[in-house]
């Protein structure tokens, strides 16, 4: 039991030191500046937002100026990207093309049906003649 009242009375400490720490305080003065120092950073405004497109590309046609009010959905620019475009088309025409050889080899099916039929009809038109 002692050890738990000890690891407790640990723990409570901790907690109090940890709540207790001061902060650091900076004084403001006006005065001549001294020394300089030199970095480097981004200075945005407050109501300033990143904007990413979701494909790669090349800025076709740009919507918008700078001050416009947009919202939600408007479009800002519209980015093409020729390869993609390219790919999108030849799978457009394989699948013509793959549709166009389906039909021709539906039409193929349909005719040898229909070939078959006709030589069944013949054959069946020559033995009634003979016998007729």
């Amino acid at each position: 039991m002692k050890p738990l009242i000890q690891t407790y009375l640990f723990f409570l400490l901790s907690l109090v030191m940890a709540c207790t720490k001061k902060q650091e305080k900076t004084l403001v003065a006006v005065e001549n500046i001294t020394e300089s120092v030199y970095a480097s950073g981004i200075v945005k405004s407050k109501n300033q937002y990143q904007v990413f497109s979701s494909v790669s590309g090349l800025i076709q046609h740009i919507f918008v100026t700078e001050g416009d009010i947009l919202k939600i959905g408007d479009p800002i620019i519209e980015v093409v990207n020729k390869a993609a475009r390219d790919a999108q088309a030849k799978s457009a025409e394989k699948a013509a093309t793959d549709e166009g050889q389906k039909r021709d080899e539906d039409f193929v099916t349909e005719l040898s049906k229909f070939k078959k039929i006709l030589c069944k009809m013949r054959r069946i038109s020559a033995a009634e003649s003979e016998f007729g």
